[in-house]
């Protein structure tokens, strides 16, 4: 991660470059601020701030300078490096099947409950662990309620019950019923009433 630097073969510390460790602070205060990691993302890129990046060369205690693209963003408030924490095995790698040929889709994110190994208080943290979590749940909940508000809309404005099960990939009505919180009877009267 570019906010810290190896020291001996166990060890890491924060980036001794104040420039490194302020432009990081700056994205968790952004972040604090805006509640959205697409807008601490739009922000930085209109204000044409660069953060720090991993160099593969090695230079500048292995550090560029870049505007940043979303996932730099991204990945900076949600690994737990800046928490402080020390994390292994937060991904895995999903097998299927597809048209007959086996198909592995690497990097699918773990809950946090099954991560490999956790070691909180590991090493000089950017932001607490509490903040963390808390950023967490804000940016899941920013995923997930974009998604059910285009659901919703789109209930709302068709009144296809089934249409909106197949968008968001519920195999039971009972589960779409539940995830646009309407009335069971409310949802069956106006089904019967759309063709599909």
């Amino acid at each position: 991660a570019a906010g810290y630097v190896k020291i001996g073969r166990d060890r890491i510390e924060k980036n001794p470059d104040k420039r490194v460790q302020d432009a990081l602070q700056l994205v968790f205060t952004k972040f604090a601020q805006l509640q959205s990691a697409r807008q601490v993302h739009i922000w930085l890129r209109e204000e044409s701030i660069e953060l720090p990046v991993k160099s593969r060369q090695g230079e500048a205690h292995g550090v560029v300078w870049r505007l940043p693209a979303y996932n730099i963003v991204h990945n900076i408030l949600t690994n737990p490096i800046y928490a402080g924490a020390y994390a292994f095995g937060r991904t895995t790698s999903r097998v299927s099947v597809k048209g007959g040929r086996k198909h592995i889709r690497r990097g699918v994110q773990k809950p946090m409950a099954e991560w490999d190994v956790l070691i909180k208080d590991h090493h000089t943290a950017y932001i607490t662990w509490d903040e963390f979590e808390r950023n967490q749940r804000v940016i899941a909940n920013n995923a997930n309620s974009l998604r059910r508000t285009k659901a919703t809309l789109i209930y709302r404005r068709t009144g296809n019950l089934r249409a909106v099960q197949l968008l968001l990939g519920h195999t039971k009505i009972e589960s779409t019923v539940r995830y646009l919180g309407i009335e069971v009877d409310d949802a069956l009267a106006i089904a019967e009433q759309v063709d599909v």
